[in-house]
């Protein structure tokens, strides 16, 4: 009876991602970071770019345009996120690099409507701020001198666009259309798969940037790639814990040898598979036992112990073909609801099985332009969170899936992560591509970041639920029943979203 009362949701996925992103061993890789240039659409502005990086940082740094803080130049600038945007790189591609089975191109982050061509030739477009996506191109590719291009769609305009559009709702859109006039903000974001504050907030300025955000590189793949990386862990009995790893490679068809892991501070901690390679994504799975381990604690009550756990794929003559280490930290988490009351419950967490009390703050972006965001920033940051005396930091659902220097360093300093996903304030909608991508956003992020020890608890958004139940939208209730006038809508202030099916 007394389980039946109580809800505990347990979380083991125990890992520190010290993710060194180098796929050593790896078939070549051509770096696409660094400079590029820049021209604006009407070809009025051709300048040069750095990536990862956005337009207004490059316009900032070709003095361009001034300081995008200062006074009201967010308004005086709002020129920038009107435009499109082109970036565009040459580059050298070796016989030996085209020779390899598969090139493919790799991009972290692409901020967020935009075409990609390769020599003339159209390879893809995104529209997801959030995806990371990977291309074939070697038939895109030639030896010698190549060039890529970015061009970038104003996201302004095409949040617009996709509103006005939507056929659910032709009139009057998604709730919220705009932001309050005196915000100064722009409108529709919630259209977009792009981060939410981006079009203004009411603590903070409205840019809609552009940009190649992320890394965004070539690789030649000759057997096989190393994509992600997925653990858990739960304890076993005297100090051992079963482990779980998930390898994701990206391979070549009919390539063979052995994926394996281990922990090389703990004894007999280690796992090997002979496979066999198809064409794409392989998805593969090692299970063994590490022997006593200490484990990751949250600040305040003992020492986020970490251990360096490798993953590799050797082929079938003995080479290490991709390799890559990452910190792990054992740890369980459990949310406690308790019943105290005929009207409400507990809401705290043990880790390890020990209560916490949690203390901490809620992280948004912590600049309008993410390249601006180093790990000195991030480092100064959190530290001074931890001499702080806090412990839990919130990462809001109205920014990013924060940069993988911030978990991992929240993992070594034992500071808890309540992760949201992107998603703030709004109404969304639910057209098949709509739905499509952000499930392939959620796969790329959970994949990303699942292994993270001071991720606690992920959330589904920042008051989406609290927008509905408390109708922030007053003209949604009349506009959804003349729409589906099959449905009765129901708005509760205490009570999540109601349809019931007349």
């Amino acid at each position: 009876q007394n389980q039946e009362r109580v809800m505990r949701t347990t979380q083991l996925a125990p890992l520190f991602l010290f993710l060194f992103l180098g796929i050593c061993h790896a078939a070549s890789i051509i770096d696409l970071n660094g400079q590029w240039s820049v021209r604006s659409s009407n070809g009025t502005i051709r300048t040069t770019g750095m990536v990862p990086g956005d337009i207004y940082t490059d316009l900032y740094r070709n003095k361009i345009i001034g300081d995008p803080y200062y006074r009201f130049n967010d308004i005086d600038y709002r020129w920038v996120a009107n435009s499109d945007w082109t970036y565009t790189k040459t580059f050298t591609v070796t016989p030996d690099f085209l020779a390899a089975s598969r090139a493919v191109l790799v991009a972290d982050g692409l901020d967020t409507v935009c075409t990609i061509t390769i020599n003339g030739r159209t390879l893809a477009s995104t529209d997801n701020m959030f995806r990371r996506y990977t291309f074939d191109v070697k038939s895109y590719l030639k030896v010698g001198t190549n060039d890529i291009s970015v061009a970038f769609s104003n996201a302004i305009a095409e949040a617009l666009r996709r509103n006005q559009q939507y056929t659910p709702m032709p009139k009057d859109g998604i709730p919220p259309n705009c932001p309050p006039p005196e915000e100064q903000g722009l409108c529709h974001v919630n259209m977009l798969r792009k981060e939410q504050c981006s079009f203004g907030w009411d603590w903070g300025p409205a840019y809609a940037p552009q940009g190649i955000w992320k890394s965004i590189r070539l690789e030649a793949i000759n057997s096989a790639s190393i994509r992600d990386v997925m653990v858990s862990m739960t304890p076993a009995r005297n100090n051992e814990w079963n482990m779980v790893v998930t390898v994701f490679l990206d391979a070549v068809a009919g390539a063979q040898g052995m994926v394996s892991a281990s922990i090389a501070a703990l004894r007999d901690t280690t796992y090997s598979q002979a496979v066999t390679l198809k064409n794409g994504e392989n998805v593969f799975t090692l299970s063994f036992l590490a022997i006593g381990p200490q484990i990751w604690m949250p600040a305040g009550y003992g020492t986020a112990h970490l251990y360096t756990l490798n993953v590799n794929f050797t082929s079938s003559n003995g080479d290490i073909v991709a390799d890559r280490n990452l910190h792990v930290g054992f740890r369980t988490v459990e949310l406690i609801q308790d019943p105290i009351s005929p009207n409400g419950a507990s809401f705290y967490f043990k880790v390890n099985g020990i209560p916490i009390f949690t203390k901490g703050a809620n992280w948004i972006p912590a600049d309008a332009f993410e390249s601006r965001v180093t790990k000195q920033v991030l480092l100064q940051t959190l530290q001074s969170a931890k001499e702080a005396n806090m412990n839990l930091l919130r990462v809001w659902g109205g920014g990013i899936y924060q940069h993988d220097e911030f978990y991992s360093l929240a993992d070594e300093m034992g500071i808890m992560i309540w992760e949201e996903f992107m998603f703030a304030c709004a109404m969304y909608e639910t057209g098949s591509n709509f739905l499509e991508s952000v499930q392939l956003e959620v796969r790329d992020q959970i994949r990303r970041l699942q292994h993270h020890p001071s991720i606690v608890v992920w959330s589904g958004n920042n008051e989406n639920e609290a927008a509905l139940a408390e109708n922030w939208y007053f003209q949604l209730e009349f506009n959804l029943k003349k729409i589906h006038s099959s449905h009765s809508w129901k708005f509760s202030k205490n009570k999540i979203f109601q349809i019931e099916i007349s």
